[in-house]
């Protein structure tokens, strides 16, 4: 609590602080999002917009690419996930991610 010319202002749990609780908390300040991901401020949070392959709150679930249809493997190649992306593993006439 902040007391101000006589009057005392309560900033708990608003997502603001300051004498008068007019200065946005910056819930970004210690980078909450992990592999890249861009952090968005708000009042009480924030919001992460995760990079490929990853999602969840902080953008640290990595996303499984080999499930059927999520991939673009071809050629009767395996499908391997790996953190953030996948790799195919393909038979000895192909080479390359597809």
């Amino acid at each position: 609590m902040n007391t101000v010319s006589g009057f005392t202002c309560d900033c708990d749990d608003t997502g603001f602080q300051g004498l008068t609780c007019d200065v946005d908390i910056d819930d970004c300040e210690n980078a909450p999002c992990r592999n890249n991901g861009t952090c968005l401020d708000k009042v009480l949070g924030y919001q992460c917009t995760c990079s490929v392959g990853y999602k969840g709150l902080q953008c640290t679930e990595d996303i499984e690419e080999c499930v059927e249809g999520a991939h673009k493997c071809e050629h009767s190649s395996t499908c391997s996930n790996t953190m953030g992306s996948y790799t195919c593993l393909c038979p000895d006439t192909y080479t390359g991610n597809i």
